[in-house]
């Protein structure tokens, strides 16, 4: 694949931690906004496709365990239920833990490898669900994306899909790592990958 740099940034990238804050979140909603506001046509994210792969991979792997399968039922459920209820209308970088957010003064997000077409809805829950953000740190975000407006959603509508982005993060890992690295891998994204296991999504 073609690889273009345009400039080098030393910059530091965010923590978790950082991106959590209250001034952040707002930093962090109006950049999105930018993002979303670009004319490109990326690959159309397809939640389904994508959590059939990931599951499918994963069992050819060996990397099911017992306790997993139930999630990965749930895994294309919310998939499925993702794909019927928010259409694709912008540019998202969907994978925005707090390493790929620099800042320099300025937030710039880096590496757009799995940047698709899809709902702003799936960035928002991807800030939320890798950075580890509570309920109310996810109510403040979409807030100040819509700048002050209700947001179009309820507060559970928008859980289940970030639900749905922990899960895609544990499944992305069980497909793609293998030995050390996968435990690695689960060790670093905790909050995110391992205790999603024990964190069952309840509707509301």
């Amino acid at each position: 694949a073609a690889v273009l740099f345009t400039r080098f940034l030393k910059s530091p990238a965010l923590t978790a931690a950082a991106a959590r804050t209250s001034a952040n979140r707002a930093r962090i909603a109006a950049l999105l906004r930018r993002l979303h506001g670009i004319d490109a046509s990326p690959p159309v994210f397809d939640a389904a496709g994508v959590a059939k792969e990931y599951v499918e991979a994963a069992e050819s792997l060996g990397a099911l365990a017992v306790e997993d399968r139930p999630l990965a039922e749930e895994f294309l459920r919310l998939a499925e239920d993702y794909g019927e209820r928010h259409p694709a209308t912008v540019v998202c970088h969907n994978d925005l833990h707090a390493a790929n957010i620099l800042d320099g003064g300025g937030l710039v997000l880096v590496d757009f490898e799995f940047a698709v077409l899809a709902s702003p809805l799936l960035d928002l829950a991807s800030v939320a669900a890798l950075n580890d953000y509570t309920a109310s740190d996810q109510g403040d975000l979409l807030r100040a994306y819509f700048a002050g407006a209700e947001p179009p959603l309820s507060a559970a509508e928008f859980a289940k899909v970030v639900r749905l982005v922990r899960l895609m993060a544990h499944f992305w890992i069980l497909a793609t790592a293998r030995g050390t690295e996968r435990s690695e891998l689960l060790a670093r994204f905790g909050g995110v990958a391992m205790t999603t296991r024990n964190t069952k999504w309840q509707s509301g």
